[in-house]
């Protein structure tokens, strides 16, 4: 994921994220913006009865991370997709949440 001419690994960011007890899973990916300029988000799945916003989580990232690092918009989605082999479906996440 490019983050303002950085790039940033998602291996990186979930993690940390995956430490928040409210969330039960997360993605940080790629999109666009209506210029086709590239901007990390984040799409995250809180647990059930979490009550969690999206500035509290880019407020618990800003310190732990460099703010350019940090992502422009956080999804809270159901489900993330998933490949058959279990892992995250990052290319059907840049189909369904790539052209925010």
């Amino acid at each position: 994921t490019t983050a303002i001419g950085k790039k940033v690994s998602s291996r990186e960011v979930e993690p940390m994220l995956r430490n928040i007890p409210f969330i039960e899973d997360c993605a940080y990916i790629q999109a666009f913006d209506a210029k086709k300029k590239p901007m990390p988000i984040l799409i995250a799945v809180k647990k059930q009865g979490a009550a969690l916003t999206e500035q509290q989580i880019i407020e618990f990232l800003a310190q732990k991370m460099a703010k350019d690092k940090l992502p422009v918009q956080v999804l809270f989605v159901d489900g993330i997709p998933k490949t058959v082999s279990g892992a995250i479906n990052r290319a059907k996440l840049r189909m369904l949440y790539g052209g925010i």
